[in-house]
């Protein structure tokens, strides 16, 4: 089974707190909408498009981790015009998560 996720149609947005995390993703940060962060060497709020890869994956919330959440794949253009794949989901009214690729990440253990 592949790691992202596709559908047509319109976004649901929503995971089952019981679905599993995709793994191969690390949290990257969370913060206020339009907050600056740093993702993968980019401000996902600097203004260039987000270029959405039509993809999503399960991740936890970090200070939650029993939350399950959609996280939408994207990439957008970053130094050099480099494209940076990120994934987003806004985890409260105005609270974002961003989630980027690690392949070396290993599934945590659950107890």
């Amino acid at each position: 089974m592949s790691q992202f996720r596709s559908e047509p149609g319109p976004r649901i947005g929503f995971a089952k707190d019981s679905d599993p995390e995709t793994a191969g993703w690390a949290n990257a940060g969370i913060g206020l909408e339009g907050e600056r962060l740093d993702v993968g060497g980019v401000n996902p709020w600097s203004g260039a498009p987000w270029i959405s890869l039509h993809q999503w994956i399960v991740v936890s919330h970090p200070a939650h981790p029993r939350q399950r959440h959609r996280a939408d794949i994207y990439q957008v253009r970053g130094p050099n015009e480099s494209l940076v794949a990120f994934a987003a989901a806004e985890l409260s009214n105005g609270v974002w998560g961003f989630y980027v690729p690690d392949p070396v990440r290993e599934k945590p253990h659950r107890s």
